[in-house]
């Protein structure tokens, strides 16, 4: 009961707009989370669609693990997601790799430059062969610093991130292929995923 009554002595001392302020700040707190947990629980369901005909959700084995292209969390994971531009259901062809404009990226593995070009939607890219069934792509690049047919080392610069294509901002779009189909680059990369 003693609490109470320093509960209630210590409520009348606090006056006016201050009076006011704390439930609103509790109220707004509990909204706040209550809109946070209803967008996590619209996040739409894709597990049950099929994997489009020029990728695999299989997991790619290589005898080496590959070098990350450039330090960074992946910010959009490879498969279904709703496209951060158009709004609609799109297959993720790779991860999206957190970047400020102008980072540094160097090639996941030793290869040659099979294609350099710029693309709508990718923006500036490179594209390698690592004389096995592996390649890879690095888009939405500021700058391109190789040529077609440049043979790299692993871990070599070939390009600088930005916003080329179609992006929302400045990141680095990585593409692995096994035997001509998309494969997930996180399952053979060591970065963050974003969660």
């Amino acid at each position: 009961m003693r609490r109470y009554w320093q509960y209630k002595q210590r409520w009348r001392q606090i006056s006016g707009f201050r009076r006011w302020l704390l439930p609103g700040i509790l109220i707004g707190a509990l909204l706040f989370r209550g809109v946070a947990m209803a967008e996590e629980s619209r996040k739409p369901d894709f597990s049950s669609l099929p994997v489009p005909d020029y990728a695999t959700m299989a997991p790619i084995t290589i005898n080496y693990p590959l070098t990350p292209p450039l330090s960074g969390k992946i910010t959009s994971g490879f498969g279904y997601r709703l496209h951060p531009v158009t709004g609609e259901r799109d297959f993720h062809t790779g991860i999206d790799i957190a970047a400020a404009e102008g980072t540094p990226v160097v090639a996941a593995l030793p290869g040659t430059v099979t294609e350099v070009g710029y693309d709508g939607i990718y923006g500036n890219y490179v594209r390698m062969s690592h004389g096995t069934n592996i390649e890879t792509r690095y888009c939405h690049c500021s700058e391109i610093l190789v040529e077609e047919g440049s043979q790299l080392r692993e871990g070599e610069r070939i390009a600088l991130s930005g916003s080329t294509g179609m992006t929302t901002g400045a990141h680095l779009h990585f593409e692995v292929l096994a035997d001509g189909l998309l494969a997930d680059p996180a399952s053979v990369l060591e970065v963050h995923h974003d969660a």
